[in-house]
């Protein structure tokens, strides 16, 4: 079962963050699960444009699972580290006259 599990969310993070393949989310994800931890709504989807740009980023998600889909997933991620890799805020030491 924990190899049905593992492969279950290496499939997810690449299929939709690393191949960009958001239509996978309706295959992977329950109708009515829920995701706790992505910010906030609207913006493209983590509340800024697309930047295009290669990223590196430390966290973790914890996922339930039940009958081959996502019921619920919960995301704690570097979101500092993310919005200076994208541009989307300027690191406190680029600031400072």
């Amino acid at each position: 079962m924990a190899v049905e599990r593992a492969a279950f969310l290496t499939t997810w993070f690449d299929e939709i963050w690393n191949r960009g393949r958001l239509n996978a989310i309706e295959e992977l994800f329950a109708e009515d699960g829920v995701m706790h931890g992505l910010g906030e709504a609207g913006g493209d989807h983590l509340g800024v444009p697309a930047s295009g740009k290669r990223v590196s980023v430390t966290g973790m998600s914890m996922a339930r699972l039940r009958d081959g889909k996502m019921v619920e997933g919960w995301n704690n991620w570097d979101m500092l580290s993310l919005m200076q890799q994208v541009d989307a805020i300027q690191p406190a030491a680029q600031l400072l006259p």
